[in-house]
Order: structure tokens, then sequence, then C-alpha cells
């Protein structure tokens, strides 16, 4: 904790590091006991006055997990209760409110007895400071409105709770809240600081709601929540701009406008919903509006609002993609594709992306970069991508990153952008999407010599394969030969570069994959053949191993009977790649072969004693015994059992030759 305190500000990065010691060697170490203790102890450094903010949140979230693990409420923590979380609920940083309102999600949790007390006072409580922010001035309203905030997001917390419980909650929670929520949207103060926190808390209270209570328990109040958008989403964006001199809060508003409009997107608007058209087109409406008001405030280039500009693009952009028919907002898609064409048109401004880690298909994690850990709190630790910066933790979300901030906003936004070109290109015709391939292809041609060089290929890999899962979702059949051409000419120059790290290499390789599951047989054959034909030249051991996998890709999309004439020449290419003493060639090569049984199935049977005594030769001949190479071969052996199924019994040929 002591290496916090020199903190003025959270840095999430430090935060995430003494948020896993915490839990790793300190609190999974205690006895139920020292636990309890352990509660008291952590209180106690949220109540301290020295305690920095980032010491108080490691704290807090340590105590929600703490308490968690417990399963119950001490005596002893009760009586400080009030003077350490509740009392938190009011600090002066944002990231120690939410903190807090989530170690009260956590105590409602374990004693669901309290939440109707907790609710009540927090209603009350929260009536009555929306009086004093009225009337209150300076240093004094700063506090009130902290508080304020502090207050509707336990609340927000509560609500989200309250339906997961075992005595459930009130039949009036979700009018009561409804009620409060419309109250500080359409009667706020007439002081514009306090308007703008008032909105944000409503809009807030709103978003928990619609994402925690079931929506037969709203659906009477669907249209008058529906019409709430309406004065924020309606008007001429210049116009919106001009009604507030604080352009930076009336942002915020709009951002946590649109959240919430997420919130009722995936509550009441689904393809299986009868009244669904009525209630989808007033949705597309405000996000249509949302999306003018994000053009408008780019082209006015105002340097001080730009982070808040990011986190209205993020929302909006996850808005749009939780809507279930990209069709739906076809008119919005030129709009859509400036927005997330941005990483490519504008590479140098736009950091690398981190989604890989998710595209990409977990069955190759172990060629890396990302080789799964212990367990996956480890695994989030090293995924985490944190700064100066980031989206505030969401209350009433179901799994919350176990780290506070675990990206940037820049990083969120370039992951949103890619994500959403993926869903976009998909929904594309023949001349959208080659026209979105075109803008790649410059992209990967004007960059060859530049720092940004690395962050530009991971994003070109992101937004295609985004594109290509997509078009898996969408069932759609084939693509035109001009199509695949294009992509497959992308992702080869992108492999030829070499010295390119294992995520790229891994996602172009199993984009080519994707190709063969997009393209019909001939092309499919016809890309298998070149490939073998680069493999036979290939001097760059990187780029060899990358097509050996690229080959296994390939197999593995297009099925063993679509490509069983051509197992044999696959087979005996990558079988020559993997007897090379480059430890990095050998393990993707054999890989790839791996791929390549798996598919094949019994078009293999013929070549499982060549590949018996390969798997021998790499063993014998890995001098510095390499666990990589081994399990490389372990996986191999498994793929060739697998593949001989029933002819495997004791006493058979095959049984006595993998013996």
């Amino acid at each position: 904790m002591e290496m916090l305190r020199a903190e003025t500000s959270v840095d999430a990065h430090a935060l995430a590091c003494v948020l896993y010691v915490l839990r790793i060697a300190v609190t999974d170490q205690m006895t139920e006991p020292t636990q309890r203790s352990f509660l008291v102890f952590l209180g106690k450094q949220v109540q301290s006055p020295e305690a920095s903010p980032s010491m108080k949140v490691a704290a807090l979230r340590t105590l929600s997990y703490t308490l968690k693990t417990v399963g119950e409420v001490p005596f002893e923590f009760k009586e400080i209760l009030d003077n350490t979380v509740v009392a938190a609920v009011s600090h002066s940083s944002k990231l120690v409110r939410i903190e807090a309102a989530l170690a009260l999600h956590a105590l409602a949790e374990v004693d669901p007895t309290c939440v109707g007390g907790l609710t009540s006072y927090g209603v009350t409580n929260l009536t009555a400071l929306r009086e004093r922010v009225s009337f209150e001035k300076g240093s004094n309203l700063q506090f009130e409105l902290d508080s304020f905030h502090g207050q509707a997001t336990v609340l927000a917390a509560l609500v989200s709770i309250s339906p997961k419980l075992p005595l459930g909650y009130p039949a009036r929670l979700p009018g009561l809240v409804f009620g409060v929520s419309k109250k500080m949207l359409t009667e706020h103060s007439r002081n514009p600081v306090a308007a703008t926190v008032e909105k944000e808390a409503g809009w807030l209270l709103l978003s928990s709601l619609l994402a925690s209570i079931p929506k037969e328990e709203l659906e009477e109040d669907v249209f008058d929540i529906l019409a709430l958008w309406t004065t924020l989403f309606t008007d001429n964006p210049e116009n919106e701009m001009k009604k507030t001199d604080d352009l930076m809060s009336r942002i915020y508003v709009w951002s946590a406008a649109v959240h919430a409009l997420t919130a009722f997107i995936k509550c009441f608007i689904s393809p299986n919903l009868v009244n669904g058209g009525v209630l989808l087109q007033p949705v597309l409406v405000y996000l249509s509006s949302a999306l003018s008001i994000i053009s408008a405030l780019r082209a006015k280039e105002v340097p001080h609002v730009k982070p808040a500009v990011d986190v209205f693009v993020i929302r909006t952009l996850i808005a749009y993609q939780s809507l279930p028919d990209p069709f739906s907002y076809k008119s919005d898609h030129p709009q859509i594709i400036q927005l997330c064409t941005f990483p490519f048109r504008y590479a140098s401004e736009y950091e690398e992306s981190s989604c890989l880690r998710l595209l990409l298909d977990k069955r190759d994690a172990w060629l890396g970069p990302w080789i799964p850990g212990r367990d996956w709190f480890e695994d989030e630790l090293r995924a985490f991508q944190g700064g100066k910066d980031g989206l505030m933790p969401c209350v009433w979300e179901n799994e919350i990153s176990s780290f506070p901030q675990p990206e940037t906003i820049s990083k969120t936004l370039v992951n949103q952008m890619l994500l959403f070109f993926g869903t976009i290109f998909a929904s594309q015709d023949s001349a959208g999407m080659l026209s979105l391939l075109g803008i790649m292809e410059q992209c990967l041609k004007a960059g060859k010599k530049q720092n940004w060089r690395k962050a530009s290929l991971t994003n070109i890999c992101v937004g295609l394969l985004a594109g290509f899962k997509a078009l898996l979702s969408f069932r759609l059949q084939t693509l035109g030969q001009e199509i695949l051409g294009l992509a497959q000419s992308i992702f080869l120059s992108i492999l030829a570069e070499g010295d390119i790290c294992a995520s790229q290499r891994r996602a172009s390789s199993e984009s080519l994959g994707y190709l063969a599951r997009f393209g019909n047989d001939i092309f499919t054959a016809r890309m298998t053949r070149s490939l073998l034909g680069e493999l036979n030249g290939a001097t760059d051991p990187n780029y060899a191993g990358s097509i050996a996998f690229a080959l296994g890709c390939i197999h593995r999309s297009a099925g063993g009977i679509a490509l069983s004439t051509l197992v044999p020449a696959t087979v005996s290419s990558i079988s020559s790649l993997a007897k090379s003493s480059v430890a990095n060639l050998q393990i993707w090569s054999m890989h790839g072969l791996l791929l390549t049984i798996e598919a094949a199935g019994l078009s293999f049977v013929s070549h499982v004693q060549a590949t018996l005594s390969l798997a021998m030769d790499i063993l014998l001949s890995d001098e510095n015994g390499l666990v990589n190479i081994q399990q490389g071969v372990g996986r191999l052996i498994n793929a060739i059992v697998t593949v001989l199924g029933p002819e495997l019994v004791p006493g058979s040929i095959f049984f006595s030759r993998s013996k």
C-alpha cells in the first residue's frame, strides 16, 4: 500500500500490480479469522486521511474481494462501516466513490438483509442532496456534488444486485428508481454545474434499472423511458453545441445518455420482439443524431475536449454494436465507415489495438505471445494495458474487470473502432468490401518505414479478423474472387515482412484460413498450392513457419474432404520444415502439421509411420530439451492417436508403432 502513497492521481498500472499482490500473496493466504480482522484493517485504511486515492481504491477493491471470500459481514466490520465505506461514497475522487459503491454491492451480496435499508436510505439521501445542490456555492457545492454522484452510484449498484438476491426486490423498487431518475433528467437544477451532475446521475440510475430489472417490470413505462432522450438528440448538432458554454460537461452528459441507450437496446430491442420496430426507430434517430454530433465535434478539433469526445465515440460505437441487425442502420454506414477507418487513414495517430488476444483462436495459444498462465486472474493481469486514464468501472455490469481501468481511453477507442469496422465490413456489398480493403492496402503500403508500422499491422489484422468472424455469424456462403484475392495479398504481405510478432503471424495465418471458408473449392485448392510453392522457396524462418501454420489453418477451415488430394503435399512440405534446427520454425511447423492431421482424418492414415518417425527424430535432436518442442511433439502424437481412433487397439500394427 505504501507504494501507492506518492500517487496524487490514480496510476492504473501500479494499482493493478498492488491489487494482484494483495489478493494472491495476502488475502488468499489468510485463515478465515485473519480475513475477518483484515476487513477491519482495510476499513481503517479507507478511513485514514493520509491515504492517497490509489490507496483507498486498493483497500476498497480488496475489501470487496475479502467480503465475498468470508461469505458474511463480521460484526466488528459492521461497527466501522459508516465511517469507512459509506464515508468514501462522498470522496473527491470519482474512482474512489465508484469503488465504495462496489464494496456496498459486495456487502449486499453476502448480507441480503441490508439491501432494503440501504436502498431506502439511498433514495432519501439522494432527494435531500438534490435540494441542497440547488443552493450551495463554492467548495461546499463541490462536496455536495461529489456526495450526490456517490449516492447515485451506490443506488445504481444496489439496483443491479437486487434481482439476483434470494430475497428478491420490493415490487415498488423499479417505479421508485425510475421516478427518481426521471426527475433528475427533467427537473434538474438551474445551476449549470449542478444540472450536469444531476443529469449524469439520472442516466446512471436509468442505465442500471434497464440493465438489471426484467423488462416485464418496465414495459408499462417503455414509451416514457424512450422519450427521455428526445431533448438531447433531436436538434441540429450545431445548435446542440451552442446551448452551453461548458462544452465538456455537455459531452459527458451525451456519453452518459448513450450509455443508457445501450442498456435500453439490450433490454427492449431484440430480433424476436413484436414491437421491436416501434421502439427501434426512435433509437436509430437518437444514435444517428449522436453520430452527427460526433462529426461536428471532430470537425471543430477543440484539444481540451478530446478525451471527452473519445469517450462519447466509444459509447456510441458500443450502442450501435448492441443493435441486433447492422442492416437496420444502413443509412448511417457512410458516417460509421468514415469514423471507423480513422486507424487506417490516419495510422500515425492511433495506437496498437489489444483485441487480437480476444479474436485469435484459443487452440493456437501456445504459439504465443499470450501463453495462458496459472489461472484467469494471472492472465487478466498480463493482459492489463491501463495507464493514467480509462473508462470508469460500471457498477451494474455482471463481469467487472478485476483491475480498475484495464485500458487507456485511447486503447479502448481504437479497439471499438476496429471491432465495429469488422461488423460494418461484413454488412457491405462486394463494392463496399473492395473499397474498405483498398483503404487497408493503402495503409499497408504507406507505413513501411514508419515507427507506427507495428501498430498499423496489428490494427489491419484486427479489423479483418473481426470482419471475417462477423461474416460467419451472418452465414454468408462465398465472397467474390476479387475480394478474396485482395485479402490474400494483404495477409501474405504482412507475413512476408518476416520480423513481425507472434500475434500478427497468427492473425494473418488464421485469416488465410477464413478465406478458404469464404471461397469455393477451386479457390481454396489454388491458394493452398500457391502457399506450398511459397513454402518450398522460403528462406526466412519466420515466414516459412507462418506459411506452414497458414496451411494448417486452411485445412482446419476447409475440412479434410475438400483438400484430401493436397494432404500428402502439405504433410511432406511441413514435415521437412519441422526437421529444421531453428526451434521457432520447428514449433510453428509442428502446429501447422497438427492442424492438417486433425482436419485430414482418415486421409492422413498413410502418413502415420513417417510422422511418428519425424516426432522421434525431433525429440532425439532437441539437445536443449526445450519445453515448447516437447509439448509440440506431445500434441502431434495426440492428434495421430485421435485420427487413428478405433484402429489403435492393443496388438494392432498402429498400436505397436505408436508405442
